[in-house]
C-alpha cells in the first residue's frame, strides 16, 4: 500500500512541476528533475520493500582505504583505536 502512496506523491509532483518547466523550455532542468524524481522514488520503493540498499559510507570506505594504507606504510602511522 505504501508503494501506491509513493507513486501517487511522485505523480502529483510531476503534475505540478513538469508543465511549468515544459512551457519555459527548461529541457536540462526537466531532464535532471525527472532523473532525481525517479531516483528518489526508486530508493523509496526499495526501502519499503526491504531491498537491502547499499550504504554510501561503504563505498567511501572502499575508496579511501587504499589511501589510508598508503599513509600508514609511508609515514609509519597507525590507527588510534588499534592501541
Amino acid at each position: 500500500m505504501a508503494i501506491v502512496g509513493i507513486a501517487a506523491i511522485a505523480a502529483c509532483i510531476c503534475v505540478l512541476e513538469v508543465p511549468r518547466m515544459w512551457r519555459s523550455r527548461q529541457w536540462k532542468e526537466l531532464g535532471l528533475f525527472g532523473f532525481l524524481l525517479a531516483l528518489g522514488t526508486g530508493i523509496s520503493v526499495g526501502i519499503d520493500l526491504d531491498a537491502g540498499l547499499p550504504n554510501p559510507m561503504d563505498w567511501l570506505a572502499a575508496i579511501f582505504r587504499p589511501i589510508e594504507n598508503l599513509a600508514e606504510t609511508t609515514f609509519g602511522l597507525r590507527r588510534v583505536n588499534e592501541g
